[in-house]
């Protein structure tokens, strides 16, 4: 039995783990034009599809015709800075992020200030693995103020290990047990300017 693009895009808010409502909000509709959409009485227009592409990198040409454009993308959930503050709990994510399949990420984070400038820059995708830290390896933590953090882990012989940034107008931070280590970055996405 071949479905049809209301089914398809039901399908795919149920994947997302949203409510009809939570979806609509997020995708700036109002719960009733996303009731419509998911029973077949209403047409997805490209401001629509352009949200769920955007928010959960959805594959649009298998969203509508039911064919994939091209190798099979993964999601991870996008969180921000207030919601790994909070993290713990059931946070819902900011949106999702597409990406080319990769083994054991957990979330993935948007970097917010120049601190691993020129390396990581302001706006780029970081895919984050739950795993132990290693020595060289650039980790996404959480301070003792709550404030999220990207650093790399170095050893310091006198001093221990500390967080350093590889902008050096960011100071280096000594690794205390207030410091919570989040995950590992694992890769970075970039959108390049065009």
């Amino acid at each position: 039995m071949e479905i049809n693009v209301a089914e398809r895009i039901r399908l795919f808010r149920v994947r997302t783990g949203l409510s009809q409502k939570e979806f609509a909000e997020k995708v700036g509709l109002a719960p009733a034009a996303m009731n419509r959409l998911e029973k077949g009485n209403r047409q997805p227009d490209v401001e629509f599809l352009v949200a769920v592409r955007k928010l959960f990198g959805a594959d649009l040409n298998e969203l509508i015709a039911g064919e994939p454009d091209g190798p099979t993308k993964h999601a991870l959930p996008l969180f921000g800075d207030d919601q790994l503050q909070e993290m713990g709990g059931d946070v819902a994510p900011r949106g999702w992020v597409g990406f080319p399949e990769v083994e054991g990420m957990s979330f993935a984070y948007r970097m917010r200030d120049e601190s691993m400038f020129p390396v990581i820059h302001p706006g780029d995708v970081l895919l984050v693995r739950d795993e132990p830290a290693r020595l060289g390896d650039r980790l996404l933590c959480r301070d003792e103020t709550g404030r999220i953090r990207v650093r790399q882990l170095a050893r310091r012989t006198t001093t221990g290990d500390a967080l350093l940034a590889e902008n050096p107008a960011y100071p280096e931070t000594p690794l205390t047990g207030e410091i919570r280590v989040l995950g590992k970055i694992e890769a970075v996405l970039r959108k390049l300017p065009v």
